[in-house]
């Protein structure tokens, strides 16, 4: 199967090429890369690159934009084998590097696609939410702070990952706040059959036999004591020796059946994290010729690795180069992985950062 071709677009004019292509996407960095090298002149383009960084463009796979952005860096060399090279990220770039500008810096609650929203609106970043996901407001009994001089994604990352949701790059020049997608490839990957190489490590050192979570929980004229000081909630791993015992603070005031709940995921959760999977594939599509997918179901199958199961995408890189050809790397987890911690919904919005109340 032949390599589609990789374009990259400024000012209306297309650059081709190139001699070595990489170009990753990952559900867990706000940011898409690129960096293509290329001699400085080849059969189409005979002048020197007008290329400089900080110029807007979009890098194209056969048809298909997978990253709109702006070049960051430029290299140029001379001599034997000497050429150029560009690398830069896609729109939401300014939003990883820029502090937010923000007049109040703790809040109790928010609304999280409002809050993304007003600190991408001064990049002309926009902000949608994954199709078919409703949120409620999050609640976050301790106050949550930002601190002055957190750039812009550090602030989003952090609301996020209260509301148990990944930030990602659309590629298109805006965000997506999204979960753990549930689509499938349209290819299995399999050892013996398309799996070029893979790499798996399985590492316990975060699981443990029982996971305790405890906390308290504000009284009320009602409910008060000191039975209010000293909740607790348990969960089990049954893989792990019984020996191996820890314990977690939530983040906020919790009642006994939310500290379950939050043992319960941590069980879960650090189950998923332990296990994670490195394969690379030749080419860059799949058996239907579209380009692999992130954030989406493949089913991988390999003796070798001790896996035969469903995992998520969480990477993808495509790489071309004169000795390997065109490949594309996987970074795959179980989907678990990536569940939303058990959190608070709010009852009423009054108690919305101000800035957030009615909309930004």
């Amino acid at each position: 199967m032949s390599t589609p071709q990789v374009k990259l677009l400024v000012g209306g004019k297309r650059y081709g090429g190139w001699s070595s292509v990489r170009i990753t996407r990952s559900i867990e960095a706000m940011c898409g890369s690129f960096t293509l090298d290329v001699f400085d002149r080849w059969a189409d383009q005979q002048t020197a690159w007008p290329l400089r960084e900080g110029d807007d463009c979009a890098v194209q796979v056969g048809d298909e934009t997978v990253i709109t952005g702006t070049i960051d860096t430029r290299e140029l060399g001379f001599g034997a084998g000497a050429g150029a090279s560009v690398t830069g990220r896609d729109a939401t770039r300014n939003v990883v590097d820029c502090a937010c500008d923000l007049q109040v810096w703790e809040f109790s609650a928010v609304d999280v696609l409002a809050f993304a929203r007003k600190l991408c609106a001064p990049y002309g970043v926009p902000v949608t939410l994954q199709p078919g996901l409703v949120l409620s407001k999050i609640a976050i009994p301790r106050k949550l702070s930002i601190d002055p001089g957190d750039t812009a994604g550090t602030a989003i990352e952090h609301v996020c990952r209260v509301a148990g949701l990944l930030p990602i790059s659309d590629g298109l020049g805006g965000l997506v706040l999204s979960r753990a997608g549930s689509g499938r490839c349209t290819s299995a990957l399999t050892e013996g059959v398309n799996l070029l190489e893979g790499q798996a490590k399985y590492d316990r050192t975060q699981r443990h036999y029982k996971v305790v979570v405890l906390g308290n929980k504000a009284g009320t004229e009602s409910d008060w004591g000191t039975h209010l000081l000293s909740i607790r909630g348990s969960a089990y791993d049954r893989n792990v020796e019984p020996s191996r015992v820890t314990y977690v603070r939530p983040e906020g005031s919790v009642d006994t059946a939310q500290a379950k709940a939050r043992a319960q995921w941590e069980v879960a959760v650090r189950a998923a994290r332990s296990e994670t999977f490195s394969v690379t594939v030749q080419g860059w599509t799949q058996a239907d010729g579209s380009l692999w997918p992130l954030n989406k179901l493949v089913h991988l199958r390999s003796p070798t690795m001790e896996i035969d199961t469903d995992l998520l995408i969480c990477g993808v890189t495509l790489n071309l180069s004169r000795d390997s050809g065109s490949t594309t790397a996987l970074d795959l987890r179980r989907a678990e992985a990536f569940t939303p911690m058990p959190t608070i919904p709010v009852a009423a919005p009054n108690g919305l950062w101000a800035e957030l109340k009615g909309g930004v």
